[in-house]
């Protein structure tokens, strides 16, 4: 029995570690990806806040900075896209215990519906979504 808990014991200590080691590493590429935008390399930047975004970051950095980079560059339906995850990850990964969550959540739900309403906006004055017009190629899947 006492060996049974200690594999256990292990075991959650390792995952406890593992968590850690990859929320530096996340917190790390959100204060990269705040660099290079600075630097003007937005595509650098992109692809380190999709890399948190796809392993469920659970804070609103590369959501908020992925979903204004998309905006700024019309490509409305990629913004959707990482505005319907983090309302996910709000809804579903990130803790309770959280004193910002329910407020996070609402931000995301709201500009979520902003920009859908925009990307339909366009839609109805172009005839067109705005990466058909453009021919804007997305990024994020």
């Amino acid at each position: 029995m006492f060996k049974l808990f200690f594999k256990i014991r292990k075991l959650l200590s390792f995952r406890r570690e593992e968590s850690i080691h990859s929320s530096v590493v996340q917190v790390k590429r959100n204060f990269q990806g705040a660099e290079l935008e600075k630097q003007g390399r937005i595509n650098e930047a992109i692809v380190l806040y999709q890399a948190n975004i796809k392993e469920h970051f659970d804070g609103a950095h590369p959501y908020k900075r992925l979903a204004s980079i998309y905006h700024n560059q019309m490509k409305y339906h990629e913004e959707v896209k990482v505005l319907n995850k983090a309302v996910y990850v709000y809804k579903n990964v990130v803790s309770r215990e959280r004193t910002d969550w329910e407020s996070k959540l609402n931000y995301f739900k709201n500009r979520l519906e902003v920009a859908k309403a925009k990307r339909e906006e366009f839609k109805k004055s172009y005839g067109t979504s705005p990466e058909e017009h453009f021919g804007l190629k997305g990024s994020f899947s």
